[in-house]
């Protein structure tokens, strides 16, 4: 019996102190990151470089249907009631298309292949003239939108979004954002989805032009706030888009810029105006926009656009490339597989009751300074 005892202690201190170990080792980093966020920033250096690395590699490998299971959460609303066909609308709570767009997206098309589909889909569009005078349409709405939203000083939404970053395309985020107008500056904070926590500052003409971002989670409370540059690799590894672009009226100079180029390139997409939508509860414009071929228009297959009916500026865009050579997608999956951009803003705040404490990291509510 005391053989039996003597073992059973021993055996308890080896497992405690291989659990303390353990904890050791996971601690040990993050107080070194703590007192040296310098080398934070570059071990982050050193896993982005990792992780593109794997991704030329798996890229190098035959192209497979990317599993897109948080977006088809996003979109289980896109099936409507036979109510809401019948009166020719639907209640969007996630933004997603009205039944007129779900139906070009959404519908299977059988023994069709990809390119296919696509003329199919274009042969619904109209003549050169049409297509040249609903981009024109649209691009002087988004003009007097980019005034007319512009003179608003400061708002706060919610924003959630879903990209294309090399390779894979990153599950539904849902984050507050508060942007000022000018001078330029915008909050973010992840409310759900990766980096759970995680809070982003940037002001312009503060910090060195760089972004203050503060982690989520254990890091967020061992590693204090780290200072970005806002364009460099590191903040570009998560974004298509810098944060300086973040916010409504950057999502709008960035659909001119496209519809000028295409207008200068004379490069023309299949251009519709669409049944209207809402976006949370927002009544909204809804555009589609649809090229021929990739060697047209090498980076967007298709774009579907929700443009508020009071302020002209998109809540909602939805952008679609083509797919890899040799993936051979049909109706849902040809969009579940080559999606590059999903942007949804909702219950938006624009009644100028942002202050400067909103945009400061010694405000009380953010972990700038913990």
């Amino acid at each position: 019996m005391a053989t039996l005892i003597a073992y059973w202690k021993g055996s308890t201190r080896r497992r405690l102190l291989r659990g303390l170990a353990g904890l050791a080792a996971c601690v040990a980093p993050l107080v070194v990151l703590a007192l040296n966020p310098s080398l934070a920033i570059r071990a982050l250096e050193w896993g982005l470089s990792r992780k593109r690395a794997r991704g030329q590699t798996t890229a190098a490998a035959t192209p497979q249907p990317l599993a897109t299971t948080a977006y088809a959460g996003a979109l289980k609303t896109a099936s409507t009631s036979d109510a809401d066909a019948d009166r020719g609308e639907k209640s969007l709570n996630t933004g997603v298309l009205h039944p007129a767009i779900a139906a070009s997206i959404g519908a299977p098309r059988l023994a069709s292949p990809a390119s296919e589909t696509n003329r199919q889909t274009l042969a619904t569009g109209g003549s050169d003239e049409t297509n040249l005078a609903v981009l024109h349409r649209v691009l002087d709405l988004l003009k007097s939108g980019r005034e007319r939203f512009g003179r608003i000083p400061s708002y706060n939404a919610i924003f959630n979004k879903r990209e294309r970053i090399g390779a894979e395309v990153s599950d539904l985020s849902t984050l507050e954002i508060k942007v000022r107008h000018q001078p330029f500056a915008v909050y973010l904070k992840v409310l759900e989805g990766h980096s759970l926590g995680r809070e982003v500052l940037y002001v312009d003409g503060e910090n060195d032009g760089s972004m203050l971002v503060r982690m989520g989670g254990l890091k967020g409370r061992l590693i204090p706030a780290l200072k970005i540059d806002a364009t460099g690799s590191i903040a570009m590894n998560e974004s298509r888009y810098p944060v300086t672009k973040a916010g409504i009226l950057g999502l709008t100079e960035s659909m001119i810029a496209h519809r000028e180029m295409e207008l200068a390139n004379q490069v023309y997409a299949h251009a519709r105006q669409e049944a209207d939508g809402v976006v949370d509860g927002r009544p909204c414009a809804v555009y589609s926009f649809l090229f021929d071929n990739a060697e047209r228009s090498p980076d967007y297959r298709k774009s579907i656009q929700y443009l508020d009916r009071q302020w002209n500026v998109p809540l909602q865009v939805e952008n679609y490339g083509w797919p890899e050579p040799g993936q051979h997608l049909e109706g849902a999956a040809l969009d579940e597989g080559t999606l590059i951009e999903y942007y949804k803003y909702s219950n938006i705040v624009a009644d100028g009751h942002l202050t400067d404490d909103d945009f400061s990291p010694s405000n009380p509510e953010y972990r700038f300074r913990r």
